[in-house]
């Protein structure tokens, strides 16, 4: 009786799709690991800026990089703007994101906290001369799922210094927004959250890093003991 010989082909195709996979995922991994290095510098300079107190800061030094933790002099303009919908504590509002002129002449866009929904327009800026502290950081970037604004109804779903500069009458807006922590004198009326700007980003990084090389080395093993084992 004869005896046939089996040959074990090379799996090529699996193997092909193996190593596109591994590829795929070590490459989420690394974007990862890159994002949670960003974010440590994010979280590390917003806690040296603290831990230094507020600075004051001319208006020709806020270049639009960093994070910056100051104190400026001047007031706010009479046109302020709502941003939103913005969620605290599980209730729907908007940020008031206000004009303000620095004594040196310049403007920068103030978050002056968050206020529920239908006391948008009832909230007044505080008059006169004030000081306002609080951090300095980018504009929050929008997305395509973001509608678009209406400037001319005063609805706005993210900020834009050109055309909020342009409706308050203002010179260029600073590149910075300062989401403000205290204004002295304090205003009378309706006061917004300001707690509710505070920013705390998440930093699961490491374990999406994690998770997508763990991925990685599964398939590796399954592979193994599929077509080599």
């Amino acid at each position: 009786m004869g005896r046939k010989s089996v040959k074990q082909q090379f799996p090529v195709i699996a193997t092909a799709l193996t190593v596109c996979a591994v590829v795929v995922l070590c490459t989420l991994g690394a974007w990862q690991m890159k994002r949670l290095h960003w974010k440590e510098d994010i979280l590390t300079a917003m806690q040296s800026a603290r831990a230094a107190g507020p600075q004051d800061i001319a208006f020709q030094d806020i270049d639009g990089s960093g994070t910056l933790y100051v104190q400026l002099r001047g007031r706010y303009s009479d046109r302020s703007f709502p941003v939103g919908p913005r969620s605290y504590d599980g209730v729907t509002g908007f940020h008031i994101l206000v004009p303000f002129a620095t004594k040196d002449g310049g403007f920068v866009l103030v978050n002056r906290g968050w206020v529920p929904q239908g006391e948008e327009n009832n909230v007044r800026q505080p008059e006169g001369i004030i000081r306002v502290s609080g951090l300095l950081r980018a504009v929050e970037k929008g997305n395509p799922f973001i509608p678009p604004n209406d400037p001319d109804g005063n609805i706005w779903f993210q900020a834009d210094l050109v055309q909020m500069a342009r409706l308050a009458d203002t010179a260029a807006l600073a590149p910075l927004v300062m989401y403000a922590e205290s204004e002295n004198p304090e205003s009378t009326g309706l006061q917004p959250v300001r707690a509710a700007l505070q920013w705390s980003p998440p930093n699961d990084h490491l374990h999406y890093a994690l998770f997508w090389f763990a991925m990685a080395g599964v398939l590796l093993i399954v592979y193994y003991f599929r077509f080599w084992r």
